[in-house]
């Protein structure tokens, strides 16, 4: 066994540590006691350190890790880099040298949202990454109504969908998320309410990935016919953009488009106020197989139709 101790002058807390892929380093995410001293610290495989990036930042040090490359990796934290007075999630693209490839911002206005106090990344594949986390109140210890956040995004920081979870009834806690073989997840933490008395109890969820709706977008529509396949839609299979030729639907007004699973599960539901010949819908997050398609139009009885998303 192997302990090192270290009394340096940059920190004191030591969120999250991973090994550098394809070397026997490590990673850190320390920091000092005011949250906003953010300071990866390299370590070699005897907990030497090796290299400290030490700065005041906007990002906290509160938050986990997970590796793109072998010198990125994602980083989601409890964000201020708006300068709002309001806390975000906070989710950044970051390489060992501190450049910051790119960065996105979650959660909603007018509200205080958290990262999952320990792991708030669970990594499915290069399209399906959730991001975890909850709203939080002053004084979130007592009973008060909340909610927890999951976010879907890519490994380019694409938000790909959203779902909160919690009935409004009692104080809910994340702790953490794992990704399960299936593409979904588990959100593990705890849940307080009037009836627990004192008493926090167990919460787990199980999300499946179809449980989550994907954001496909944009939804736009041209005017110009860009080719006629007997109206139907194409390329088919699609792999980024579907073209659906809106045979005597152009200036029909509003239309609502539905795609759904297969089986039936609801993808996406949108109003479109815009007019044109051929509806181009953005594909390129969906899974690959089979999918069904409805557009409503005041002009007449629904638009049906399949596609495949190669």
């Amino acid at each position: 066994m192997l302990t090192k101790i270290h009394r340096y002058e940059f920190g004191q807390r030591l969120f999250d540590i991973s090994q550098v892929p394809n070397t026997n380093d490590y990673l850190a995410i320390a920091g000092n006691y005011d949250y906003y001293n953010f300071g990866p610290v390299r370590f070699d495989s005897a907990f030497n350190i090796l290299d400290i990036k030490h700065f005041y930042s906007f990002i906290t040090n509160h938050g986990c890790m997970e590796w793109l490359t072998d010198t990125s990796y994602l980083f989601a934290t409890m964000n201020s880099y708006n300068t709002k007075n309001e806390n975000e999630i906070g989710v950044f693209h970051i390489d060992t040298s501190l450049n910051y490839q790119k960065h996105l911002v979650l959660g909603k206005a007018d509200t205080a949202d958290y990262p999952a106090w320990r792991q708030s990344i669970a990594y499915a594949n290069d399209t399906t990454i959730y991001i975890g986390g909850m709203q939080m109140y002053v004084g979130f210890w007592v009973t008060i109504p909340n909610v927890l956040e999951l976010y879907v995004i890519d490994r380019e920081l694409n938000l790909l969908g959203h779902k909160d979870f919690g009935s409004g009834d009692a104080n809910y806690q994340l702790w953490g998320i794992l990704p399960t073989s299936d593409m979904g997840c588990l959100l593990y933490g705890t849940r307080y309410s009037e009836q627990n008395g004192s008493e926090f109890d167990i919460h787990i969820i199980k999300v499946r990935r179809e449980d989550i709706e994907i954001s496909i977008s944009p939804i736009t529509a041209t005017g110009e016919m860009l080719r006629q396949i007997n109206g139907k839609a194409y390329p088919n299979p699609a792999h980024n953009i579907l073209n659906i030729p809106l045979k005597g639907y152009s200036g029909a007004g509003n239309k609502r488009v539905q795609i759904f699973t297969i089986n039936g599960k609801k993808i996406t539901d949108r109003n479109l106020g815009r007019e044109g010949n051929v509806l181009q819908v953005n594909v390129g997050t969906l899974a690959p197989g089979m999918y069904l398609y409805t557009i409503y139009s005041a002009a007449g009885k629904p638009l049906t139709g399949k596609f495949i998303k190669k």
